[in-house]
């Protein structure tokens, strides 16, 4: 017993140098002294600091540099965002204005109108340079040009007698199909001749005689050099007429006959043309035809108590409906 006490007194100084030396900071060299410390450089010490200062420095200029960079970049790019707003409104305003203007003043009804007047120059168009191309070359004097059939679709014919409304071979055929197998019998007659287009047409279908009335004078030569240079190997009737004289003294034949109304005179002088026609019939009872393209005043015919429509065949008013630029009525007496 008392040597192992022996032994922990000896091993006691030694366990607590051992614990002072784990306890030690690690800059402290393990002597077991701490007056052994070594100090590290002064000057290492002070460049690191005045290294550090420099780069503190720098960041801090930078740091200015970039506030002062973006608050002028914001500045100019909201200068410009402000131009080009304020540039923008006005062009939108400027530009809503006129909208507003112009769908005030559009009328917006009478746009179904101007499709149908598109349709039915476009219609006439194709009739007269393109199916009738044959014909034409026939005539001496042929249809009028390109820029006045827009006055031919809007019915110049009632402010002008110098007018030529031609009308084209297709629809002319189409509009005798109420009377087909009834023309043998019959005068024809053109109310407003033009430039005898309708005449020679007609000459091509066998009627009785053919007259014309055309109140202009250079359009009535222009119908004669017409009549005469047209084939007669061509003609089914070769009796052709062509009178220089007002519709509304249209001679009124004694036989049966077929009046063709395509350029209709005013509403007076086709009440005075009806009243003559009507009063004729009922002195001489008999089969008289009105045939009526692109029709005006209808109310007239339909009032004079005389006249009853003809129901065109159906594949007549399919064509008619589906390619005609002009409209196509026709009209019986009662006998």
């Amino acid at each position: 017993m008392q040597d192992v006490q022996e032994t922990d007194t000896l091993a006691a100084p030694a366990l607590a140098r051992s614990r002072r030396r784990r306890t030690l900071s690690p800059g402290i060299k393990p002597t077991g002294r701490l007056q052994n410390i070594e100090p590290q450089p002064l000057e290492q010490s002070q460049k690191r600091l005045a290294w550090r200062a420099e780069l503190e420095k720098q960041i801090a200029g930078l740091q200015v540099w970039t506030s002062q960079f973006s608050g002028s970049l914001r500045s100019r790019l909201g200068t410009v965002t402000a131009d080009i707003m304020t540039q923008s409104t006005s062009l939108t305003s400027r530009g809503m204005r006129q909208i507003v203007s112009a769908w005030q003043r559009t009328d917006f009804r009478a746009v179904p109108q101007r499709i149908q007047a598109a349709r039915r120059h476009f219609l006439l168009y194709c009739h007269l340079r393109l199916s009738d191309r044959s014909l034409n070359r026939l005539l001496f004097v042929s249809s009028p040009e390109q820029s006045d059939l827009a006055k031919l679709l809007a019915g110049a014919e009632q402010h002008s007698a110098t007018t030529d409304r031609p009308i084209p071979q297709r629809v002319f055929n189409w509009a005798l199909k109420a009377i087909h197998g009834e023309t043998k019998s019959c005068t024809f007659v053109d109310c407003k001749a033009g430039r005898g287009r309708a005449l020679v047409l007609a000459s091509r279908h066998p009627f009785e005689a053919i007259v014309g009335v055309e109140p202009s004078a250079t359009l009535h030569d222009d119908a004669l050099m017409n009549i005469s240079q047209f084939p007669r190997s061509l003609m089914a009737c070769r009796t052709i007429e062509c009178l220089h004289s007002d519709p509304a003294d249209l001679p009124i034949a004694d036989e049966s006959a077929v009046y063709f109304l395509f350029a209709p005179p005013g509403r007076a002088a086709m009440e005075q043309l009806i009243g003559r026609i009507v009063a004729s019939y009922r002195q001489q009872p008999r089969r008289l035809y009105i045939v009526a393209v692109d029709p005006r005043h209808i109310d007239i015919i339909e009032n004079s108590e005389v006249f009853e429509p003809i129901a065109y065949p159906l594949a007549t008013r399919i064509k008619a409906s589906l390619f005609s630029p002009f409209r196509i009525a026709a009209y019986r007496t009662l006998v």
